[in-house]
């Protein structure tokens, strides 16, 4: 229609959009969002787009109260991350929703009504309806509304919120019957006194088939703090008996460790270990007894074989001879702890607190073929606080030592440990929320935590 500028068309197509927004749901949601998004490139569909886009948001902040809702929809993305993602940092980030729900007049008779409750800036919101005489001595009744933000045990925040309630007509025009108001609301005090919505009269006008719609426009203005996880970490959780990181290592009693003890070197040099600027002298005994691969690797200038006939080799073989250069992609600092550990120096590990740094030093055990030091520093690493702050570091730390056969095992545990800790603090929809987009530059990894969850 657009193509061969066909605009008499536009009234039925709307008209037909708006009969298919009661199909959106969670499944069919993000093709419902990308069709409002091609849809608004359209001059004369503007309005079309608008109403789709805006419903979907408003079953987003319904919805996904739901933390199952939730899980399920971030883990169904897949290969449409980043329209989800769009979503989900609409409900955190948005401050200003407009929503609507009805209410039975039937049940006011009996008691409060409450709406289901709403997400904006990731605050859950909820309304209810009341029917009460307006003061003690009248007869006189009216619909009195409370705007509750229900609070949760996680964490200290306040709100300053303006809040605009009214009352829809049964032709969709939305008049000036109600109110508008603004309150503070924090984690003690979460909720409005009761404010006169409109008179009893004035609903049974508005009701269509015994039904009132209430439309709600909320704005936060002002927010200090948010939902805060519980903060439990690994260590409140473990289990007597969840096995231990270094007893998931295979057995290294090889022919190839009793040779390496029984290494004998004629010139007990000092080589030079180096790693970027990081520069650890060692001396060639203790590298050819720790390490097999260095041995082979420098053993034809030590033992001065067939490599080096000439009795006074140039500077260049010495230098070489003298020095073990560490591939590129290990931390520096990886290769001064574990040297210096060869060396003796026990302490070194005692002040790792960054799981990125154990897995290089791990990756250069397994590099180098070096196993004494791998039990110790498993046991620093089972040590070391697994919490939602380093979360996902450790989860994808497990996920790349999981392709060196060696720490198949230790890594499936630290995974598992991740998803245990993660169960335990991403007990409501609004913190899963706030660790999907806190950590966004990271969301296949946040979808891999949250499906097994």
């Amino acid at each position: 229609c657009t193509t061969y500028e066909i605009s008499e068309l536009v009234p039925c197509i709307a008209a037909k959009m708006e009969q298919l927004v009661p199909s959106i749901d969670v499944d069919n949601m993000i093709d419902a969002m990308e069709a409002a998004d091609k849809i608004d490139e359209l001059n004369d569909y503007k309005s079309v787009a608008k109403g789709l886009h805006f419903s979907c948001v408003n079953l987003a902040r319904q919805k996904f109260v739901s933390v199952d809702l939730l899980q399920n929809f971030i883990c169904k993305l897949k290969y449409r991350i980043p329209e989800g993602l769009k979503l989900i940092k609409i409900l955190k980030e948005e401050s200003k929703a407009t929503f609507s729900f009805d209410v039975s007049l039937e049940q006011l008779n009996v008691g409060p009504v409450s709406s289901p409750i709403f997400i904006v800036n990731n605050l859950p919101w909820r309304i209810e309806i009341s029917k009460n005489a307006i003061n003690k001595r009248s007869r006189t009744q009216a619909l009195y509304t409370k705007l509750f933000c229900p609070k949760q045990n996680s964490g200290y925040w306040s709100s300053r919120v303006s809040a605009n309630m009214s009352l829809l007509d049964p032709h969709g025009v939305n008049n000036s019957t109600g109110y508008e108001d603004m309150h503070n609301y924090t984690a003690i005090r979460d909720y409005t006194s009761p404010k006169i919505l409109a008179g009893v009269k004035d609903a049974d006008k508005k009701a269509k088939d015994n039904q009132i719609t209430v439309v709600a426009t909320l704005n936060v203005l002002r927010q200090t703090g948010e939902y805060c996880y519980p903060n439990k970490k690994l260590s409140d959780l473990t289990d007597a008996d969840q096995p231990k990181l270094e007893d998931l290592l295979p057995s290294f009693k090889t022919e190839n460790d009793e040779c390496n003890k029984a290494v004998k070197v004629e010139e007990d040099e000092h080589i030079l270990v180096l790693c970027g600027d990081s520069v650890v002298a060692v001396k060639m005994s203790i590298l050819a007894k720790e390490s097999s691969v260095i041995r082979t690797k420098l053993s034809k200038v030590w033992t001065r074989n067939s490599a080096v006939e000439d009795s006074n080799p140039s500077p260049s073989e010495v230098m070489r001879a003298r020095t073990l250069t560490i591939p590129e992609g290990y931390d520096p600092k990886a290769a001064e702890i574990l040297f210096g550990y060869l060396k003796g120096f026990d302490v070194l590990l005692e002040h790792i607190k960054d799981f990125k740094l154990l897995e290089d030093i791990l990756g250069l055990c397994d590099f180098y073929m070096i196993t004494s030091p791998l039990e110790a520093i498993l046991k620093h690493m089972q040590k070391m606080s697994v919490s939602m702050d380093n979360l996902v570091q450790v989860f994808e730390v497990g996920k790349r030592l999981s392709s060196i056969e060696l720490y198949k095992a230790v890594a499936k545990q630290l995974q598992s440990n991740c998803r245990k800790v993660a169960k335990a603090n991403l007990i409501s929809s609004l913190l899963i929320i706030k660790f999907i987009t806190d950590h966004e530059t990271n969301i296949n990894t946040v979808i891999e935590i949250l499906d097994r969850c």
